[in-house]
């Protein structure tokens, strides 16, 4: 079972990938 802060950082680490894309 994975901890609600392991999937909060997995959300971080897609959302910075998306921006670091863009930016």
């Amino acid at each position: 079972m994975t901890s609600v802060g392991d999937t909060f950082i997995d959300i971080i680490d897609l959302i910075y990938s998306y921006t670091d894309r863009y930016i």
